[in-house]
């Protein structure tokens, strides 16, 4: 197999298409055919499901593609690596997130920093959280962005934003017309649609867990904060997410409480290893969102 192989893989999958994808790669669709189908051949299993109105990931395809991801993303780990060997002087900044950063307001945050400091290369990774731990203790990446209690001891950290928990009932009119906010306790006999690894789901567990209830899982699993919303919306289950992982133009989702006058949130915060700060304009960077975040936390960004 070779990396342009792929790397067509990931782009169907974004594109949904294998036309569209080609595009993308600037190459002809049978040249991109035929190389998904040879590393289809080279794995053992079709990777894609392929009709004549859309193409899906099948169940094989699901099951190797975060370790495709993973190798592409460790080739630009090897090149940001040889970059900054070669090139000392280049100032790089490799932010790690998991799926659960709210990413518009994550650059509204950074956007100064780039502006007063424009010479500073910022990149972005998403990662599940066992691969973003280990690339913070491997010193792939430089700082990370993560739900607070999911945060490695050997690394320093400093909370970030809070935002509220929202409940997404299966699809029901009635419930929509007789509600506008839940308890944790009311929700109990709800079957929940869970993401695995990017840390909501510990979190809710350990929610439940802290109040004394059990929480009901659905046996299937979703890839996206999307897909949750979707399954939702379809009656396959309830869904807990964050406000900011939720369609503007959803009218079912109601805040979630606790207890009454008592929110359920998540917060997550941004850490790093102490020796990173060594470098100046990680250091800088560092503070920069440490003293912006109580802008956030007092709703001066929003």
């Amino acid at each position: 197999m070779n990396i342009n192989q792929l790397r067509f893989i990931i782009a169907v999958v974004e594109t949904g298409s294998f036309s569209k994808a080609a595009e993308s790669c600037f190459v002809t669709q049978p040249s991109l055919s035929n190389a998904i189908s040879q590393i289809e051949s080279e794995l053992g299993g079709k990777i894609f499901k392929r009709s004549t109105r859309q193409v899906n990931l099948s169940s094989f395809g699901e099951h190797v593609l975060p370790m495709v991801r993973a190798i592409l993303t460790s080739i630009d780990d090897l090149k940001e690596s040889a970059e900054s060997y070669s090139n000392p002087e280049h100032k790089l900044i490799r932010i790690g997130m998991t799926p659960l950063t709210n990413i518009s307001l994550l650059n509204t945050v950074i956007d100064p920093y780039r502006k007063k400091y424009p010479e500073v290369e910022i990149t972005y990774k998403e990662c599940l959280m066992d691969d973003l731990n280990t690339r913070l203790l491997n010193n792939q990446i430089d700082l990370a962005f993560v739900e607070k209690n999911q945060i490695s001891k050997s690394v320093k950290s400093h909370p970030f934003y809070t935002e509220p928990l929202y409940y997404l009932p299966q699809e029901n009119d009635d419930f929509k017309q007789q509600r506008n906010a839940i308890t944790l306790k009311e929700t109990k006999d709800d079957t929940f649609i869970l993401a695995e690894g990017c840390g909501l789901s510990d979190l809710l567990r350990d929610l439940f867990k802290k109040n004394k209830l059990d929480l009901n899982e659905y046996r299937g699993k979703a890839l996206s904060y999307k897909v949750i919303e979707e399954w939702a919306s379809l009656g396959i289950g309830s869904a807990i997410l964050p406000r900011s992982k939720i369609a503007k133009n959803n009218d079912t989702a109601i805040p979630l409480y606790i207890r009454k006058k008592n929110n359920a949130q998540i917060t997550l915060a941004v850490c790093w290893h102490e020796e990173s700060q060594n470098l100046s304009h990680i250091g800088n960077f560092t503070n920069h969102i440490k003293k912006i975040s109580k802008a956030i936390v007092d709703g001066v960004v929003a």
